[in-house]
């Protein structure tokens, strides 16, 4: 198995080269200017970035990066903390916002559509495209209910299925699917907004239709980057789920394996909360040790 794989990944990361293009396009980003943008980003950002585990994202070929949301900066944190360019999967309104839209229509997001079954439709034909390409793609499966008001920070909410079935419709194989967890490692700012203040932006999301939602400003944040896994041995079972019309069966597949990356992510949270607080306590006790005596 390993075998195969390695020689699956030098056998895509050939054929990828051959498609490359020096123009930042749908079908990829350009390294040389992500990375200008990153430099940019890591000299100018008013948070810190500790990371960990980003060795696990694949150097080469496809992937797809799964994470919680608990704050809008959440993708420039993990670009921080993650060299490969990411296609983020946004939401409709994200491409509409002044400054934010032009990074993310520079920077290859996916935007998704306003509707429900066009949401789906998009997200997975845009999603497979990306992957058969060799690209990375980014997800939030929580969406915008991580921004909620009294949603825990070390329990994500319910990952959505959608990008499950994406994966499984996909079928690349050996395709990594790498957990990222990101955790406050300090109280960070916060302004509560009114959802039906920021209902204008997108009136079909449905996080905007009732309740409030925390505009979350890091000050120290830790992004934990978990081992990768795969879905090789789902495929053949959703494929006869499909080809059979067991439509049913089909989406709990997708809905087993969503959850059980929620699983993982939060694994990671509770993990990485521990360290960060380690981390504080012993940079604490330097400061505390260190310190010049008083005159």
């Amino acid at each position: 198995m390993r075998n195969a794989y390695l020689e699956y990944r030098r056998d895509f990361s050939h054929s990828v080269s051959q498609r490359a293009t020096t123009t930042v396009t749908h079908k990829g980003v350009s390294e040389f200017p992500y990375a200008v943008f990153r430099r940019i980003l890591a000299s100018c950002a008013s948070y810190s970035v500790v990371a960990t585990g980003s060795h696990h994202v694949p150097r080469s070929g496809p992937g797809v990066i799964i994470s919680n949301h608990p704050s809008f900066l959440d993708p420039w944190v993990i670009a921080t903390a993650i060299e490969r360019p990411i296609h983020w999967v946004s939401a409709s309104f994200v491409s509409q916002l002044p400054v934010v839209g032009f990074f993310a229509k520079l920077l290859g997001a996916v935007p998704l559509r306003h509707t429900q079954t066009l949401r789906s439709r998009t997200l997975i034909q845009d999603v497979g495209r990306l992957l058969r390409d060799g690209q990375v793609v980014g997800i939030f499966p929580e969406g915008l209910d991580g921004m909620r008001c009294g949603q825990p920070w070390r329990e994500p909410a319910d990952f959505h299925k959608t990008f499950a079935l994406a994966v499984l419709k996909a079928k690349i194989p050996f395709l990594p699917i790498v957990p990222v967890a990101l955790t406050p490692l300090n109280s960070p700012w916060q302004i509560t907004l009114p959802a039906h203040l920021v209902q204008r932006l997108d009136p079909f999301e449905p996080a905007f239709q009732s309740g409030t939602l925390n505009l979350v400003i890091y000050r120290r944040v830790a992004c934990c980057v978990g081992r990768p896994t795969t879905w090789d041995a789902s495929y053949p079972l959703f494929d006869r789920f499909v080809s059979q019309n067991h439509n049913g069966a089909a989406i709990a597949l997708a809905s087993a394996l969503a959850g059980r990356t929620r699983a993982k992510v939060k694994a990671l949270l509770l993990r990485s909360h521990r360290t960060g607080n380690t981390r504080q306590a012993i940079e604490n006790h330097l400061k505390q040790t260190l310190a010049p005596p008083l005159a």
